[in-house]
């Protein structure tokens, strides 16, 4: 994927993951049991919450969501928190 990425590409690298994954899903069960096939795509992210940040990755994304791995503590029940995808290093090849 292009660094830095942008929304047009990462929604491109989710598609092209998804397609692939329908593929290999339709082979190994013949029928998708999803309403919206999960992508395994691993991104930086931050929780941004009122008691400070949490650092995590991605584990998945899809339509419908994403699934986060925490790296450290977890959000308080009922915390409200905001999702920030951590911008990737630009490195240029010559």
């Amino acid at each position: 994927m292009p660094k830095p990425f942008t929304a047009s590409s990462l929604a491109s690298k989710v598609r092209e993951v998804l397609d692939k994954e329908k593929r290999k899903q339709h082979l190994n069960t013949g029928i998708e049991k999803r309403r919206h096939p999960r992508a395994p795509i691993s991104l930086p992210v931050v929780l941004k919450t009122t008691h400070g940040l949490i650092k995590g990755k991605t584990a998945n994304i899809s339509v419908g969501g994403l699934a986060i791995i925490l790296l450290s503590e977890k959000p308080e029940i009922g915390d409200e928190f905001q999702i920030i995808l951590k911008r990737l290093k630009t490195v240029k090849y010559q």
